[in-house]
């Protein structure tokens, strides 16, 4: 029987409760000091995140001019609906924007060496993009990952045209997805994002850059779980821990790195995998 992924909303529940298991259980990578962040926190904007449903917007709320014209109106209540699906998608990503943040901070991964950067600056997505290619390398990316991927680079060339990825200085072909992530969580944060910024060949489409931009930060919610997914199998490669979990349909004992690797799957299995996958005996 294949495994499928589950849908977003699902994955990040699903990552939620992982997560707060590593919390319950005081799970710490070898040689990581542990810090005043919890798994528990990142677990809680997960779950905030699989729990928004929809949200509202009405762009006639304050026009005076509502009602008066049949045609109007009409483009209104259809811009209101592709507006809401834009919103609702960012709102999703920046929870799961915080959690990745949260997970970085207590993985805490080596930072890249300076050599490795242009003009000598760094952030921590580039560090995790470090880990994964030095400690992720052997093993295959999550399933879904490639297609996820793939989806994002279609959709990036109309938004981030003739842009050079981080991924040629420090990264791999498994950090591609996060360092797209990165420059466009980095438009929206410094207000250089904005719905006409999809390119021109599609101008006539009606609501394109709402269409493109609701399906481009999707993807890119599931690019960050999975990236996150790598990271936690990354920094615990090495340790042998199995821990007790609920899959969402029964209780399970595995390795963390197993766990991790198949927590956005459809039902529960352990991973099949050659014997030197994640490095543990």
């Amino acid at each position: 029987m294949d495994r499928s992924i589950i849908d977003l909303s699902e994955h990040c529940s699903a990552l939620s409760h992982l997560l707060a298991t590593f919390d319950n259980r005081c799970i710490v990578p070898t040689g990581v000091i542990q810090t005043d962040e919890s798994w528990g926190d990142a677990a809680n904007w997960l779950h905030i995140a699989s729990s928004i449903l929809h949200v509202d917007v009405d762009t006639q709320k304050f026009d005076v001019g509502a009602g008066y014209c049949e045609t109007a109106d009409a483009y209104h209540e259809e811009l209101s609906k592709h507006v809401a699906y834009f919103v609702t998608s960012l709102s999703r990503f920046n929870f799961i924007w915080n959690a990745f943040e949260l997970v970085a901070r207590i993985l805490n991964p080596p930072h890249v060496p300076k050599r490795s950067l242009r003009n000598g600056g760094s952030s921590f997505v580039f560090n995790v993009m470090y880990l994964i290619r030095n400690d992720y390398s052997e093993i295959p990316a999550p399933s879904g990952y490639d297609d996820v991927l793939q989806g994002m680079m279609l959709i990036e060339r109309l938004v981030f045209p003739n842009s050079t990825h981080a991924i040629l200085l420090f990264g791999d072909e498994k950090t591609i997805g996060i360092d797209i992530v990165r420059r466009l969580r980095n438009r929206f944060a410094h207000g250089n994002a904005n719905v006409n910024m999809v390119s021109e060949e599609f101008i006539g489409e009606d609501f394109v850059g709402y269409k493109k931009l609701d399906e481009f930060l999707n993807l890119c919610s599931r690019m960050v779980l999975l990236t996150i997914q790598m990271a936690v199998i990354a920094r615990f490669e090495t340790q042998k821990d199995e821990i007790e979990h609920w899959n969402g349909r029964e209780f399970v004992t595995e390795k963390i790195g197993n766990l991790a690797y198949s927590v956005h799957l459809t039902y529960p299995t352990k991973v099949v995998r050659q014997p030197s996958l994640f490095h543990m005996k």
